[in-house]
């Protein structure tokens, strides 16, 4: 029960404190934990809301200061109970229909249902009368959640449907299966399978049957969305499934890197520039090599042309152990490409976690991400029986 529902049960008063010592009653109110509330400072005075209790407990701390403190209004239902305990018609009144309003509020009193076209909202009002749904059963007599699979199983024209109950309001959402959609022969129904592991957050089915729902957990190649509408009807079953997909990406690098290094063969070499361009270009007798700028002689104000002395230094390939800095940036950099390239690009990212474990072995590097995207994926039966062939 919320703060605000408590003290209009409980009952509290709107106070004014006038006098001298306002900070000194504030601070031991706050002291005493006395809740105050929509507190506002005046002049001389201060106006605060507080509990029946904290107003006593209150007025014995302005008790021997020079302050004193009056009630401004009184509100709550005790209260207002107290006020008319000399009315006793009305306060049997008052209490006999708060008892039948509780009492009501126990049951369902009304239906509603929205998103319907083609099925009339008495087929869905008589499915749930079916199951024991009706305005006027007790609302712990049936599950809302069981209700929406009922009406789905109930009605082939309708391809999704959830209720949800608020109070005494019980709301029916329904979607139906698109209207006009292809039927084809018994044997080679299309439906909708899992492309990959996932939890399902939403599924959209626009043609077909869908066998699962929100929260669900499904795996790659489990049937989704079903093209078997029963009665030897057929359809070719379309739709979006929505789903979070959690991806793993990891790379590994030991402490011995063959890397690229200087061998300390090196050639030095003038070039020559003409505006920009170089003029007699040099062999370099190295396989693979690096270039250093020693220095550079221009006039660019007299002639048109630079030198510059470089320095090629020859570059092979050494085994060697790497430190720990330079080995998590290269094996960081490597998870990186791999979750790059490895999530779908029309996935959304929910949330991405790293983490790195040192062994004697070398170091480890692990990339989490979850990601939600479609992961429905279209297929003839013959795909799912492949599917539970392969799990048995």
């Amino acid at each position: 029960m919320t703060a605000d529902v408590w003290n209009s049960l409980a009952g509290y008063v709107i106070i004014k404190i006038e006098g001298m010592s306002l900070e000194h009653v504030m601070n031991r109110a706050v002291k005493e934990g006395i809740g105050l509330w929509n507190v506002r400072r005046e002049r001389c005075s201060i106006t605060a809301c507080v509990g029946v209790r904290g107003f006593y407990a209150l007025r014995s701390i302005v008790r021997g200061t020079r302050c004193r403190i009056r009630i401004v209004q009184k509100h709550g239902l005790l209260i207002g109970l107290s006020n008319m305990r000399f009315r006793k018609v009305m306060l049997y009144g008052w209490v006999v229909a708060l008892a039948l309003l509780l009492a009501a509020s126990r049951f369902l009193w009304l239906i509603q249902v929205d998103g319907l076209n083609q099925v009339k909202e008495e087929d869905v009002r008589s499915i749930l009368a079916d199951m024991g749904i009706s305005p006027g059963v007790r609302r712990g007599s049936f599950d809302a959640a069981k209700a929406g699979a009922g009406i789905m199983a109930s009605d082939d024209r309708i391809a999704w449907a959830g209720a949800e109950l608020t109070g005494v309001i019980l709301s029916v959402s329904v979607r139906e299966a698109e209207q006009g959609a292809e039927i084809i022969r018994k044997g080679t129904s299309s439906s909708i399978y899992a492309a990959k592991d996932g939890v399902i957050t939403e599924i959209a089915a626009l043609s077909g049957k869908p066998l699962h729902y929100e929260g669900d957990a499904v795996l790659k190649g489990d049937l989704l969305i079903t093209g078997d509408l029963g009665n030897d009807i057929f359809v070719q079953a379309r739709g979006d499934v929505m789903a979070r997909v959690l991806y793993r990406f990891e790379a590994h690098k030991s402490w011995e890197q063959t890397l690229w290094a200087k061998s300390g063969n090196t050639m030095e070499h003038m070039e020559l520039f003409l505006k920009n361009c170089e003029v007699l270009p040099n062999t370099v007798p190295f396989e693979r090599w690096e270039k250093e700028v020693l220095s550079t002689f221009e006039m660019p104000d007299l002639l048109p042309f630079s030198i510059r002395k470089v320095q090629y230094n020859e570059l092979a390939q050494v085994t060697q152990n790497t430190q720990e800095a330079l080995l998590l940036n290269l094996v960081m950099a490597e998870a990186e490409i791999r979750a790059a390239h490895g999530v779908d690009t029309s996935a959304v990212i929910l949330s991405k976690q790293s983490d790195y474990t040192v062994d004697e072995d070398g170091i480890t590097y692990t990339i989490n991400i979850i990601a939600e995207e479609n992961i429905a994926q279209s297929g003839e039966n013959t795909l799912y029986e492949r599917t539970e062939n392969a799990g048995n």
